[in-house]
């Protein structure tokens, strides 16, 4: 069989590009007039390439008339469905008006039911040879169609030249490049296809429509690619790849195929053919993907050379988005990655705050860029991405193209307007496609958020910073105040130390001459003198006590206090304290008892304890009635002895108990104010610093006023484990070690 004609390949490499063009529009947005549209127009124009291509093929008589009957039917439509792409053009939804509807529509459709009849074409001579059409013989209705092809293409026209005179930018060169195809695509279609065959009965260039119709879709495609007209590179890419792997496998599968298909199928042994078929199945099975990769690269490679993964990119810069928070890191890392990864010539972050820029952070740029405020205040009405190509001249695109912006983005977060994404131009010199601006447009507002934590984080770190340094001037104040203060306290301590000194020597005499004037048997008193003499020597060893406690409690603060802790029995300790106050005791007639159980030594400081002693015992012997009683007893867990002075005396209120043990704290209730004694307010503070520097702890309790209290403290067992630590309960004092002064029963 021979192989088809060569005039074949100029209709089919045009069906073949309008097909793969309107299928490409349409699939990439199905919902959409203008690419739905666009798809039914390129199938009328592959139904007419192939009518064209027919009429000029070697036909009967009966069947020539009729093709070109069909040829002219289908250009009745062809230019019906461009006229209404350019109506519909460049809307996603359209309602058509009743002129359309009503008029238009109708009058197409009975134009080319028209063209099928004797009115148009009513006989076509054949050359008698070559059995091609020679002339044709008009009818009174080729005027009617020569005036709806023409009215509707010159509305096509007119409607293209309305949307370019109202376009801006980038639609306005899109435009641009759809007009110049269009013209002189139907120039050489009226000539060759409709004036010299209708009027001058000349068909001989029936046969080049298909060629015709080369510049509409060369320009058409090169808007596509060069200028983003509906958006569809990557689809465009994607069909040239795949229409070049149909070729492949028709090549160099389907021809080895039947050729060797052709050879065994003479044979009969008809397995050879089976098993044939099934390895080169196998074959295509295994290679597609190879080679479809293969070409995609290639194609992607040729037309869509920026092409790059959306979902990668997003997800780097996302990464950097949430690692980063340090303000210039973040959007330098950005910048620079966006600029990499989209392969953008330059960028800048112009941030603002309060209307005004508080930092830019470009990259790519030859010199530092400057904005003044009046452009900072044009820039702060950029409420949407502006495009360069796509505005119309005036102060916007003057301010971008000084700059040297292609595409700007505002920044807002929390609708708080924080700044701009501006971008230069494309490194391959190409405009910004519609994926470009989508991954921008994503990016802005998750930049955005990620900015303002960035700038808190920025704040937060300046504020603890001159937190720190405000502290660090604080703690040195503080610690010039502390040294300050313990030189003030020195000072006290050794005013008090003195001073005490000082008043404690004239009352001792004092109290020593009051007490032999009322003793002096050589001079009687009289009850009078004898009640105010009494009252001075009370008051003077009243006194001489507070400068004792005063004395002991300097020492105590001040750290001269030495504790040398010893293994020793409490109990006897205890034994022996409550015979020291026994002649006080039975002068107010209070019984003081001493419970016999057998407890654990202590390891303390075996003074100072007795001074706890006295001053607890001798606590209670001031607040207990005549014919009270006072128990010392003791508790143990193996641990520690707890030692308890319980009396019998007026008690304390609930609200009294946390003030106890506090320096110079006395009570307004019964228990202070019961005292007939008096007493300094320091004997409970002195005994709860000795027990606490001896490692132990003390406590009081009483269920109320009239029932007595109970004061206990706890101190250590003498264990092998406490004195293997006896360096811990051991102190040593500050300076020159001081001794307590007696404690007054």
């Amino acid at each position: 069989m021979p192989l088809p004609s060569l005039a074949i390949i100029p209709p089919f490499l045009a069906v073949l590009a309008i097909f793969v063009l309107g299928i490409a529009v349409y699939y990439n947005n199905p919902k959409s007039a203008t690419n739905r549209t666009m798809l039914v127009f390129s199938l009328v124009f592959i139904f007419w390439n192939i009518s064209n291509f027919l009429v000029s093929q070697p036909l009967p008589q009966s069947s020539a008339i009729w093709m070109l009957r069909l040829l002219v039917f289908s250009a009745v439509w062809l230019v019906f469905y461009l006229f209404q792409f350019f109506y519909v053009f460049p809307r996603d939804r359209v309602v058509f008006p009743k002129w359309f509807r009503l008029g238009l529509f109708p009058a197409a459709l009975l134009t080319s039911i028209l063209t099928l009849t004797p009115l148009v074409f009513a006989r076509v001579t054949l050359y008698s040879a070559e059995g091609k059409i020679q002339t044709a013989a008009n009818g009174p209705g080729i005027a009617v169609f020569g005036l709806m092809v023409v009215g509707l293409i010159a509305g096509s026209i007119y409607l293209l030249l309305k949307h370019l005179l109202g376009a801006e930018g980038i639609r306005r060169a899109q435009l641009q490049y759809i007009l110049l195809g269009t013209v002189m695509t139907f120039c050489l279609f009226i000539v060759f296809n409709f004036i010299l065959p209708a009027f001058f009965g000349n068909p001989e260039f029936l046969s080049f429509g298909a060629i015709f119709a080369l510049p509409f879709i060369g320009l058409t495609a090169y808007a596509i690619v060069k200028h983003r007209f509906l958006d569809i590179r990557l689809v465009v890419a994607r069909a040239v790849s795949y229409t070049f792997l149909i070729g492949v496998f028709a090549v160099f599968y389907a021809v080895p195929f039947a050729f060797l298909s052709s050879l065994l199928v003479r044979s009969e042994m008809a397995y050879r053919t089976v098993a044939i078929s099934t390895l080169l199945a196998l074959i295509m099975i295994f290679s597609f993907q190879s080679i479809r990769r293969f070409l995609e690269k290639a194609s992607d490679k040729i037309l869509y050379k920026e092409h790059y993964d959306v979902n990668e990119v997003l997800y780097r810069l996302a990464l950097i988005m949430a690692s980063t928070l340090r303000l210039e890191e973040l959007t330098r890392k950005f910048l620079i990655n966006l600029l990499r990864e989209v392969k953008i010539t330059r960028g800048a972050f112009i941030l603002v705050d309060e209307n005004r820029i508080f930092r830019i952070v470009d990259e790519g740029f030859r010199t530092a860029l400057e904005i003044d405020q009046q452009e900072i205040a044009l820039m702060l009405g950029w409420t949407k991405t502006l495009i360069f190509e796509e505005i119309p001249q005036g102060t916007e695109s003057d301010l971008l193209r000084k700059l040297g912006f292609n595409l700007v983005t505002p920044l807002t977060a929390e609708g708080k307007y924080i700044g701009i994404l501006a971008l230069g131009e494309k490194q391959s010199g190409e405009l910004y496609s519609s994926e470009d601006v989508k991954v921008v447009e994503i990016l802005a507002p998750e930049a955005a958020v990620a900015i303002q934590n960035a700038k808190a984080y920025e704040e937060i770190e300046r504020f603890n910073i001159t937190l720190k340094e405000e502290v660090n001037k604080a703690t040195a104040d503080l610690k010039v105040a502390n040294t300050r203060l313990k030189e003030l306290d020195k000072l006290k301590d050794d005013f008090v130390s003195i001073t005490s000194h000082e008043l404690r020597t004239p009352m001792t005499a004092i109290k020593s001459y009051l007490w032999m004037a009322l003793k002096r048997p050589d001079i009687e008193l009289s009850e009078k003198m004898t009640k105010y003499i009494y009252r001075s020597y009370i008051s003077t060893e009243r006194l001489i006590n507070l400068v004792n406690d005063m004395l002991n409690v300097s020492r105590i603060e001040a750290g001269r206090i030495e504790i040398k802790p010893v293994v020793f029995d409490i109990q006897a300790l205890a034994g022996d304290t409550a015979s020291e106050v026994t002649a006080k005791a039975a002068e107010r007639k209070v019984i003081v008892n001493v419970a016999s159980s057998h407890v654990p030594q202590v390891f303390a400081d075996q003074d100072k304890v007795h001074e706890v002693l006295l001053n607890l015992v001798g606590n209670s012997l001031k607040f207990t009635p005549e014919g009270g009683k006072i128990d010392i007893s003791f508790f143990t867990d193996g641990k520690v002895v707890e030692t308890s002075v319980k009396d019998s005396g007026v008690g304390i209120s609930p609200d009294d108990l946390s003030r106890l043990f506090k320096k110079f704290e006395r009570l307004d209730n019964s228990y202070i104010a019961a005292a007939t004694s008096g007493g300094t307010g320091l004997g409970l503070y002195i005994s709860k610093s000795l027990v606490e520097l001896m490692g132990g702890k003390i406590w009081a309790r009483s269920e109320g006023v009239s029932k007595g209290a109970t004061f206990t403290f706890s101190l250590p067992v003498a264990t092998r484990e406490v004195l293997a630590q006896a360096e811990k309960f051991t102190k040593k004092p500050v300076g020159e070690a001081k001794g307590l002064e007696p404690v007054a029963i």
